[in-house]
């Protein structure tokens, strides 16, 4: 039980982690304007909505990336065949999207696919992940 509780707090560290690193390089691709306060809530509204789709799509990967690793390194420290530590890092992870949503409005279709994200690729990590290093 104790090594299902640290793998997925690392597992959820290491995917924050991934999207930060995504979400720093969106921001070198597609930089705030210098005439945007980052803290004013209607420019951000405007600043994302005239984001180009390929800006949405790398975070987008950044998220299923993240995801992916996180199962996967769940499973690799958890050792254990067990799902339930990788489906709750989705929820977990879902929950701060949700949040992050919230904080700055995106277009509806990114809204649709982000939150179809973090399960299923947290578990997809889980899955591929080498079944020698598992116990039951």
């Amino acid at each position: 039980m104790f090594r299902r509780l640290v793998a997925f707090f690392i597992g959820i560290t290491i995917a924050v982690v991934s999207f930060t690193f995504v979400e720093k390089l969106n921001a070198k691709l597609y930089p705030i304007p210098t005439n945007i306060d980052p803290h004013d809530l209607n420019q951000m509204k405007t600043y994302v909505a005239h984001l180009p789709s390929s800006a949405l799509l790398i975070l987008l990967l950044g998220w299923t990336l993240g995801s992916v690793i996180c199962g996967f390194v769940i499973a690799l420290i958890s050792k254990s065949e067990s799902r339930t530590p990788a489906y709750i890092a989705g929820l977990f992870l879902t929950t701060a999207g949700i949040v992050d949503l919230f904080m700055v409005p995106h277009p509806t279709w990114f809204i649709i696919i982000g939150m179809a994200v973090f399960i299923p690729f947290t578990l997809l990590g889980h899955l591929i992940a080498p079944k020698a290093s598992k116990e039951n």
